[in-house]
């Protein structure tokens, strides 16, 4: 090869490429189940990063690591997005209530987790939190808070965000009169209206704390 290089009249060509940080585009939504029983925690799903999770999530509802059960699933097509663990914080934060005088209350922590100067920027972010049958909200707040309706039969309490950039996060908390059981607890997903599909609709979505099948 040196001798061809070397040559009399070769041509050297050099170039450089540059690929921007792209979407990790999972084929399957975002999704685990969280079950606090006071003085331990259950966790089912699809995750890349098991004992990251198991120290992350021990220190965000106050237990050791031991005492952090989690139950790995398929991951389902994760093409390493499964490897941040932000929707597990998310469900093993509506798991545990914090129990007030005026009822349970519940904190969800919508983070953007890209990297700032070069990650996606969201656009119409909405969080719709699913109120538990035979419940009512006693106080919701956060950025964005649009109240509560009706939605197939279940009340749904609904944050909407412009945008949630690099590195952004939002605090959003919610009062219950009652705390959720493991049956039917707080439970809900976010979307977001861009970054989407060229055509048809946009199915991009976090599930927070869906039922256990």
């Amino acid at each position: 090869m040196k001798l061809v290089i070397n040559a009399p009249g070769a041509t050297v060509m050099r170039a450089e490429y540059i690929c921007p940080n792209l979407s990790h585009s999972p084929m399957e939504p975002m999704n685990f189940t969280a079950w606090y029983k006071g003085k331990s925690m259950d966790l089912i799903g699809p995750t890349q990063w098991q004992d990251a999770a198991q120290a992350s999530i021990a220190k965000a509802v106050g237990l050791e690591p031991k005492d952090v059960n989690l139950q790995t699933t398929f991951l389902g097509g994760g093409f390493g997005r499964r490897i941040d663990i932000d929707f597990i914080i998310q469900a093993a934060q509506i798991s545990k209530a914090e129990m007030g005088p005026t009822g349970a209350s519940y904190k969800v922590s919508v983070t953007n987790g890209g990297i700032q100067g070069r990650g996606v920027i969201a656009e119409g972010v909405n969080v719709s939190l699913i109120i538990p049958a035979g419940t009512n909200v006693v106080a919701a707040n956060g950025p964005g808070y649009q109240g509560t309706h009706m939605d197939g039969g279940n009340m749904v309490a609904t944050w909407m965000l412009p945008r949630s950039a690099p590195g952004d996060k939002a605090d959003l908390t919610i009062t219950l009169s009652k705390a959720g059981t493991a049956q039917d607890n707080l439970r809900g997903n976010i979307k977001w209206a861009k970054p989407g599909p060229r055509q048809g609709q946009n199915e991009d979505v976090v599930n927070i704390n869906p039922p256990a099948a």
